[in-house]
C-alpha cells in the first residue's frame, strides 16, 4: 500500500471482533506509520470496549470508531456516552443501532450475509431470484481476511469466491486478475447469476458508482 502511496481507507472488520486481537493497537499503528494520510476505520460490537481502550486506539492513529449495539438502546446509548467521555467529536465515531425490529430497520442493518443466515438465530433467506441490480462493492472494496485470503467482497462469509492470496501474490496484481475483473464487470452490468452473489440480498450501489466506472 505504501509503494502505490494508497491515500483511502483501511477498516479493521469482518468475520471477527478486532479488539480481542492483542495487537490490534500495534497494528493501526504500523499502518498509520507507513501511511500517514490514510483513513483508518475499526468496526467493533462494544463488548470489549471501555475508556482505556477507546483512547489507545485513537493515540495509535485510528481515524474513525463503528460501533454496533446489537443489545438494545440502553447498550446504544451507554456506548456513545463512552465515546463522548473520550472527546471524540461526531466524525470520529458512529454507534449504529443494530437492534431494529424487521419491520423498523431490519433490512438495512442486517443482510443474509450470502446466503449464511438461513439457520441463524434470526434467521434471513436466501433469495430464491438474483436480485436484478449492480452490486459495486468489489469495485472499491479488496477484502483481506486474517488468512490473507481476498474475497469477493465483506458479505461473503462462506468465502465462496477467493480472488487471491496476499501470502503469496502482489495486491496490484490480485486488484487487476482476470477473476477480479470478470466479476465486477458482471456486476455492474447487473448480472448476479453466480454464487453467492444470486443469493445475496445486499443492494450494493450505496457508493461506489464512480469506481465503477472505471472497469466497464
Amino acid at each position: 500500500m505504501k509503494e502505490i502511496n494508497y491515500e483511502g481507507t483501511i477498516r479493521y472488520s469482518g468475520f471477527v471482533e478486532p479488539l480481542i486481537d492483542k495487537n490490534i493497537f500495534y497494528l493501526i499503528n504500523m499502518a498509520r506509520q507507513n501511511l500517514p494520510k490514510v483513513n483508518i476505520e475499526l468496526v467493533t460490537n462494544g463488548d470489549p470496549l471501555n475508556l482505556k481502550r477507546l483512547n489507545q486506539l485513537f493515540k495509535a492513529g485510528l481515524n474513525k470508531i463503528l460501533v454496533s449495539a446489537y443489545d438494545g438502546k440502553e447498550d446504544a446509548d451507554k456506548l456513545e456516552d463512552l465515546c463522548k467521555r473520550a472527546n471524540l467529536n461526531e466524525n470520529q465515531y458512529i454507534v449504529r443501532h443494530r437492534y431494529y425490529s424487521e419491520d423498523s430497520d431490519f433490512g438495512i442493518t442486517l443482510s443474509n450475509r450470502a446466503g449464511l443466515m438461513e439457520n441463524a438465530e434470526f434467521k434471513i433467506p436466501s433469495l430464491k431470484e438474483p436480485l436484478k441490480k449492480p452490486c459495486f462493492i468489489p469495485s472499491y472494496t479488496f477484502f483481506l481476511d486474517y488468512q490473507g485470503d481476498v474475497l469477493i467482497c465483506p458479505h461473503d462469509w462462506g468465502k465462496k469466491i477467493i480472488l487471491g492470496d496476499l501470502n503469496k501474490e502482489n495486491f496490484l496484481d490480485i486488484w487487476f486478475n482476470k477473476k477480479s475483473m470478470q466479476v465486477r464487470k458482471m456486476l455492474n452490468s447487473s448480472n448476479r447469476n453466480f454464487k453467492p452473489c444470486n443469493v445475496c440480498d445486499v443492494i450494493g450501489t450505496l457508493m461506489g458508482q464512480k469506481n465503477s466506472s472505471y472497469f466497464n
